[in-house]
């Protein structure tokens, strides 16, 4: 798979991907006999998964940085929700009781944040001083 088509994946199909891999991973990881707080933690590596891949994205991206960088925020949001209740199931255990991995998880979210506005803020230097970074 070639860099422009990789690019071309947008925030929702990237969510859908991250979804279902954190699905078949929480299940087979169940199956397997890993504890409830280790699911917890591959959901959050799933999640960091969903970060490290749309930032990238982002930063390679040469147009339509506002709207991609909306509906990533919203994908974003829908990604943690539905893992949180795909896990919950799961698991049987609440992330509100798991205070460890519940800070895992808001750790992960606040750097979704902070990446974003740095990545932003990263591809904006390199317009305003005319670096091509393709």
């Amino acid at each position: 798979m070639g860099l422009s088509r990789i690019i071309g994946i947008g925030p929702f199909k990237q969510g859908l991907f991250v979804i279902c891999f954190t699905v078949l991973m929480t299940i087979l990881f169940k199956l397997c006999g890993v504890s409830d707080e280790g699911l917890w933690r591959a959901a959050t590596a799933g999640l960091g998964f969903y970060l490290l891949l749309n930032l990238n994205i982002l930063f390679v991206r040469k147009s339509g940085f506002g709207r991609y960088i909306f509906s990533s925020f919203v994908v974003f949001v829908l990604v943690v929700a539905a893992i949180i209740l795909i896990v919950q199931q799961v698991s049987g255990i609440s992330i509100f009781d798991l205070y460890a991995e519940r800070m895992i998880f808001f750790a992960v979210a606040a750097f979704y944040v902070v990446g974003t506005g740095l990545t932003f803020a990263g591809k904006a230097l390199f317009q305003a001083w005319g670096i091509d970074e393709g």
